[in-house]
């Protein structure tokens, strides 16, 4: 089975840049794709692979090998190395050439959740040298029948300043499952007028067991006093999933303070 990922293979490249302690030149190697996410059972096996671009003016060897990102409680026994594996260990990789590297993933039967391995590739240029060069792309796998999406809506803020109204969420990750939370937080007056809609952009996942805040801004404008209805809505951008609905009201003061109303 090919490794496929649903709304799924992100076509992002990882950059792995330099600076050239001699000529001061830029360097750079290129991942493609830079998140690997698939949906497979307990048992079964997948095929994927990357594109590595080799921009950095000389020739090297990559090896690639496989790394822990985060193990689930329970899966403590399932690391990376025994479920994650590629087709070479030695690669040549010369300036200018694009190279194929190609991996398997075995789901083992015990696992549950999900499983996050790092495919890590190092970099010899065969120079003796102190600094090790490496890049990783994660490769997600949830299992299915097994995962569990839930995300808790922990908190909201608005903050209003003279360099933009911000507004976020605090997200809790109940779930055995990463998520990578996006979506709108739209703010209307209790008229039912509209006066911004904020984006919160795909950006960093959340892990099980985590708690963190997400934020979008938009230009400074004069909020009036008064009043104010705030919808959230927020999914996951790897899985398409909805994570997190929600109403809030606050109250803008004329001394330009936000107070959160809670009955």
């Amino acid at each position: 089975m090919k490794a496929k990922s649903s709304a799924h293979n992100w076509r992002g490249i990882i950059f792995f840049i330099l600076c050239g302690s001699l000529a001061g030149e830029l360097f750079a190697i290129q991942v493609v794709p830079s998140v690997q996410i698939l949906d497979l059972k307990p048992g079964e096996k997948a095929e994927g692979q990357y594109q590595l671009l080799n921009t950095e003016g000389r020739d090297m060897t990559l090896f690639p090998h496989a790394v822990d990102w985060f193990v689930l409680n329970g899966n403590e026994n399932y690391l990376a190395e025994k479920w994650l594996t590629f087709e070479k260990e030695k690669i040549p990789f010369k300036s200018g050439e694009t190279v194929v590297v190609r991996f398997k993933v075995y789901v083992p039967k015990g696992a549950k959740g999900e499983l996050a391995g790092g495919a890590s590739f190092t970099m010899d240029e065969g120079i003796e040298t102190n600094l090790v060069k490496k890049m990783t792309s994660v490769v997600y796998v949830a299992i299915k029948g097994t995962e569990k999406f839930k995300v808790n809506l922990v908190a909201f803020q608005v903050t209003p300043s003279t360099v933009s109204l911000q507004a976020g969420v605090i997200l809790e990750n109940l779930g055995n499952v990463h998520v990578r939370p996006y979506g709108w937080i739209n703010i209307s007056d209790v008229k039912g007028k509209p006066w911004a809609n904020i984006e919160i952009h795909r950006n960093n996942p959340l892990f099980p067991g985590r708690k963190e805040p997400f934020y979008g801004s938009v230009p400074p404008f004069n909020l009036p006093v008064g009043e104010y209805l705030v919808k959230i809505s927020i999914s996951d951008a790897d899985r398409g999933k909805d994570l997190a609905q929600g109403e809030k009201r606050f109250r803008m003061t004329k001394d330009r303070k936000v107070e959160l109303i809670t009955k």
